[in-house]
């Protein structure tokens, strides 16, 4: 019995060299994906980053929304991505846009089990105007010792109207399609 197993042991010369080079194998196949992953995720941020710059710019022109594209569109360029990438969607009458955009991307290990390309992308959306509890007036006095005077015909505000006196407003079809708040009186004579 003895013989059998000094003659097994004896055998298995070189099968730590075997598993130690399948071990590298596996092992150099993780970092490969590890550093894979890593780069998508980089790509990612850098498309992210396109979308974010692209879509504020975009929203500063609405409701113009040919120059709001336009605008999205050498934003994105600048921040390194390929403006054709980009879609644009416009809502809520033109005072929202919401920008796409994807790219392809080429892996460096990952070819090696078959997988050539990703499509990485990224999508933002903004408003156009004020955000609603910052400061969502249209027109804003903060003097407590002169009134705030509205005058003429045919004006709409689109917002509210705060004084931190007196609001007269005079004139004819004179909108305010949120709220007219004062401190002190709110007059109307046309």
């Amino acid at each position: 019995m003895r013989k059998k197993v000094a003659r097994l042991l004896k055998e298995q010369d070189g099968a730590a060299a075997v598993i130690m080079a399948l071990f590298i194998v596996v092992a150099t196949g993780f970092a490969g994906l590890a550093i894979d992953i890593g780069y998508l995720e980089i790509s990612k941020y850098k498309i992210q980053t396109a979308v974010d710059a692209a879509c504020l710019a975009a929203a500063q022109e609405l409701p113009d929304t040919g120059m709001a594209a336009q605008k999205a569109r050498e934003y994105a360029a600048a921040n390194g991505l390929d403006p054709s990438t980009l879609t644009l969607e416009f809502s809520d009458n033109n005072r929202q846009v919401t920008v796409s955009a994807h790219q392809d991307i080429k892996p460096y290990f990952m070819p090696l089990f078959g997988i050539d390309n990703l499509r990485v992308g990224s999508r933002g959306a903004a408003r156009a105007g004020v955000a609603p509890h910052v400061f969502a007036y249209s027109l804003f006095s903060g003097s407590a010792s002169e009134e705030l005077r509205f005058s003429g015909n045919g004006l709409t505000v689109d917002g509210s109207v705060h004084t931190n006196h007196n609001f007269r407003v005079s004139g004819n079809h004179i909108i305010v399609t949120r709220v007219s708040e004062a401190c002190g009186t709110i007059r109307s004579r046309e």
